[in-house]
C-alpha cells in the first residue's frame, strides 16, 4: 500500500514540477519521501516474516554405559 502511495505522490510532485507549482512540489515531494520510508519498512517487515525459521537440532546426549560398582580392593 505504501509503495503505491509513494508512486502516486511522486507522480503528483512531478506533475506539479512541470506546472511550476513549486509549493505543491515541496509538499508532494516530502510526502513521497515519507511514504517511501514507510514502504521500505513495510517491505522489510514482510520479507522478515516470510523467512522460514531455522530449526536447530538439540545437542545429542551421549549414551553412557551403565554404571557398575568397582570392586573394593
Amino acid at each position: 500500500m505504501w509503495v503505491l502511495a509513494s508512486l502516486l505522490l511522486a507522480g503528483l510532485s512531478w506533475l506539479a514540477w512541470h506546472k511550476y507549482a513549486y509549493s505543491f512540489v515541496l509538499v508532494f515531494g516530502l510526502l513521497a519521501i515519507i511514504a517511501a520510508i514507510f514502504a521500505w519498512d513495510e517491505l522489510h517487515i514482510f520479507n522478515r516474516e516470510r523467512r522460514k525459521p531455522q530449526i536447530v537440532p538439540p545437542t545429542k546426549i551421549p549414551d553412557f554405559p551403565p554404571q557398575t560398582k568397582r570392586p573394593v580392593r
